[in-house]
């Protein structure tokens, strides 16, 4: 691709940019709004991200264990499995907090805040044994909401 190429493509992500910085530069209420506007921006395009990708719902891994010990000459042997699970409403993910952005170096920045999702739903099949016979069923699980911390952080001079 030629140079000029490469700066008219350039020329118009430089502009909005810029635009942005100057919109949201003269107070701190309009530099936390356009961040939370950016952040509510990523979210809603994570969220279709996960949704195209299979990640909601998500199929959780089966997992199993197991005992076995002899006591007076008596082997008492038992197993307990998961297996079949699922978890449904990732893609609920949303700030839930107002986004910053602070400067923890004269290098780094960071941006710590609170995400959150709505009503995850998981599922997951079970079976139980002891001593041979066993039995089956179903463990159902609700979230009405949750929220997590987030961090996020940004070396300057390595962009990492």
């Amino acid at each position: 691709m030629c140079a000029a190429a490469r700066f008219i493509m350039v020329v118009p992500l430089v502009i909005v940019l810029c635009a942005g910085l100057v919109a949201a530069a003269p107070d701190k209420h309009a530099r936390e709004d356009s961040l939370n506007n950016y952040m509510d921006l990523v979210m809603d395009n994570l969220q279709v991200l996960m949704l195209e990708n299979g990640l909601d719902p998500v199929m959780l891994p089966n997992t199993s264990t197991g005992f076995s010990d002899t006591v007076l000459g008596v082997v008492w042997h038992g197993e307990a499995k998961l297996y079949d699970g699922w978890l449904r409403g990732l893609a609920s993910i949303h700030r839930s907090d107002n986004a910053e952005l602070k400067k923890i170096s004269e290098v780094g920045f960071g941006h710590p805040g609170r995400l959150a999702t709505r009503r995850l739903k998981g599922h997951y099949a079970c079976l139980a044994k002891f001593m041979g016979p066993g039995t089956t069923g179903d463990v159902l699980f609700v979230f009405l909401a949750q929220s997590f911390y987030f961090e996020a952080l940004l070396d300057n001079p390595t962009c990492n």
